[in-house]
Order: C-alpha cells, then structure tokens, then sequence
C-alpha cells in the first residue's frame, strides 16, 4: 500500500492482494471536494459479474413458473414444448400468453440496465443483454432447455432504442390480427429494427448486437421449428407450418 501527495490535491493508492480481489483501486481526491475513481481491473470484474447476472436472469423460466403454478405440469410437455409466450397462449390462452411476453421481455430490460446499477461500464449492458437471452434460450433450471428468445430480445431493443423497438412491434401486431401467424410478424419486425438502426445511425455496438441476436433467433427458430414444420407439410396443415 502506498500514498502519493500532489499540488492539486491528493492521490492515495491502494492495493488490493492478488488472492483477495484481484484488482487495485485509485481514489483522487481534489481540492473542490470531487472525488474521481480511477478504475483499472474493478471495471472489468463488475463488467463480467454483471454478464454473470445476466445469464441467471435470462434463465429464469417465466412460463415454466406459471404453467407449473396454474396447471400443476410442465409446459415441456404441452403443445411444441417449447418454454415461452407463444407455447403458452397457445395452451392457456392469450392472458397467460401477454402475462409471459411481458415477463419474459422484462428480463431484457432489467438485462441492459442491470450493468448500469452496480456500477459496470457502459459497454458491460450490451454482454449482460445477450448473456439474458442466452439464458432464456439455455436455462440452467432447466437442463439447458428453454424458449427461443424473441421475447427477451424484444425487452433488449425496447431498453437499448425504445423508440425503434416500438415500431417494429407494429408488424407482429398486424401479423396477429390479419394472418395470424406471429413467426412471420417477428421476422418482419427484427427486420425492420435493424434497417431503422443502421439508418438513423446508432451506435456501432448496439448495431452489433441487434444484428447478432437477429441472426441467434432466426437461427434458434430454423432449428427449433423444423421437426414441426416437417410435420405439419405431411399432415396438410399449412396454417401451421410456422408458428
């Protein structure tokens, strides 16, 4: 430990040992009585504890919870079996679907701005978002088997650019009440959001980040939604061929 003494204030040192935080901090004190952190390795352990936080938040499974809590069975077992807000309107209704959606995109919320309160950098808001919608996907209370994470991605856009995340909620609503069918309304939606970023000019990262999670869930639906797509061409029921 060591102190440093300057003209325009003073400068205290402290480390910290290896085997106890793994980091230093450095605290200046000025002479108007601001105080100004000076943050090496802190930042980037709060910045990994906040995407840590993340994932656990993302994990946690809104429908699963509410199914087990209303029906007394895994929502695992019903309909495509997948843990989310569609499998779940589409067994209990649109109630306990809105309930789900809402849950599952405040999980984004919180997600983005979880970083911000216990002090992360700024860009720490962005691995914490996706960690949430990895989690979701990938639940470790559920054996890694969770929803598709439109959802929690919504919550993502609405915290990061609200304004363009409410438009694009426009063409998932049209699709539901015209055609019914809210896979195309999500495509059209995450298709429109990342257009609107790229040419309102936003921020490199979040450009990043839309991009990578538009390109996650379209991945996760090809691939979640294939057995059942198979299924409903040979049975004829083309209503159903996406969901």
């Amino acid at each position: 430990m060591a102190g440093r003494f300057g003209t325009a204030g003073i400068e205290f040192s402290i480390s910290i040992p290896r085997y106890l935080l793994y980091y230093v901090v450095r605290v200046r004190y000025f002479i108007d009585g601001d105080r100004v952190l000076e943050v090496t390795q802190v930042e980037t352990w709060l910045a990994v504890l906040s995407i840590f936080l993340g994932y656990f938040l993302g994990s946690i499974p809104s429908a699963y919870i509410l199914v087990r809590l209303t029906r007394k069975t895994d929502i695992r077992t019903l309909g495509t079996g997948n843990v989310g807000a569609l499998n779940a309107y589409q067994q209990m209704g649109p109630v306990a679907g809105i309930a789900i959606l809402l849950a599952d995109a405040a999980k984004g919320v919180v997600a983005v701005f979880l970083p911000l309160w216990i002090g992360a950098p700024d860009w720490a808001r962005y691995g914490s978002a996706v960690a949430a919608v990895i989690g979701h996907t990938w639940p470790v209370f559920l054996n890694f088997r969770g929803g598709k994470g439109a959802a929690t991605i919504l919550g993502v856009g609405l915290a990061l650019a609200p304004p363009l995340a409410a438009i694009s909620v426009v063409p998932l609503v049209v699709a539901i009440l015209t055609i019914r069918n809210v896979v195309i309304g999500v495509a059209v939606g995450f298709i429109l959001f990342n257009v609107l970023i790229i040419v309102t000019g936003q921020p490199w990262p979040l450009i990043a980040v839309c991009l990578v999670l538009t390109l996650f869930v379209v991945g996760n639906y090809l691939i979640r939604t294939l057995r059942h797509m198979v299924t409903a061409i040979r049975q004829r029921r083309w209503h159903s061929v996406v969901y």
